[in-house]
This record gives structure tokens, C-alpha cells and sequence, in this order.
């Protein structure tokens, strides 16, 4: 059972991980927001890019804290219905 609650305590970090990744892309949303106003289309465009390969970024890495959330939720089931009751 130590092992399970070991894994809970991953499964409890992925989420607060999660949690700072959607705070940093909403940081990033609002930065892009901001530089829509910047009038140098060159400094734009470059902002663009930037903030458009940060958000692939982002996405990459919500993706794999899903997957592994996924595969430790998995871990766990597999623990729990072989435990003795």
C-alpha cells in the first residue's frame, strides 16, 4: 500500500503541474493579446511565431502530463485489484 500512496502523491503532482502550465498559458494568451497592439508589424510577426511555437510547446507537455497521470492512474487500478482485502 506504501507504493500506492506513493503513486497518489505522483498523481497529485501532475495535477498541481497542470495547473501551472495552464496559469503559464494563460500568461502567454495575455501576452499575445498585448502585442497585437504593437504597431511594428515585424515585431509582431516575430512575437506571432514565438508565442505560436510556445503554445505547441505547451501542448506537447499537457499532453505527456496526461499520459503520464494516465499510466500511474493505470499502475494504481492494477495495484488496488491485486491487493488483499
Amino acid at each position: 500500500m506504501e507504493n500506492i500512496d506513493r503513486l497518489d502523491d505522483i498523481r497529485t503532482k501532475l495535477i498541481t503541474a497542470k495547473e501551472v502550465l495552464e496559469r503559464a498559458r494563460y500568461r502567454v494568451d495575455a501576452l499575445d493579446l498585448i502585442l497585437e497592439g504593437v504597431p511594428d508589424q515585424k515585431i509582431r510577426g516575430a512575437g506571432q511565431e514565438v508565442f505560436g511555437l510556445t503554445t505547441e510547446q505547451l501542448d506537447t507537455l499537457d499532453d505527456r502530463l496526461d499520459e503520464i497521470y494516465r499510466d500511474v492512474s493505470a499502475i494504481v487500478r492494477e495495484a488496488r485489484d491485486k491487493a488483499p482485502e
